[in-house]
């Protein structure tokens, strides 16, 4: 299962394999946002979990600040 948030649509928070598919499309992530999934992926990767996360590509590139942004921590 995917699980994708979009502007219109926030997923079910429910893992149905041994890793996790997410897609982050929002057009705007506050740092509680990023620290909210960061948190899940922190939760599921100390399950012995693989976790999959991409964030949405756009012209403006901040999908690539955001992952940034999960990866250090949403600091």
């Amino acid at each position: 299962m995917c699980l994708s948030e979009t502007d219109k649509l926030e997923p079910p928070v429910l893992v149905t394999a041994p890793f996790a598919y997410v897609r982050l499309r929002l057009e705007e992530y506050t740092k509680k946002q990023l620290g909210a999934w960061r948190a899940r992926f922190d939760e599921w990767t100390g399950q012995g979990m693989d976790v999959f996360a991409y964030c949405k590509h756009e012209d403006a590139g901040k999908g690539a600040k955001y992952a940034r942004q999960i990866l250090d921590g949403s600091k």
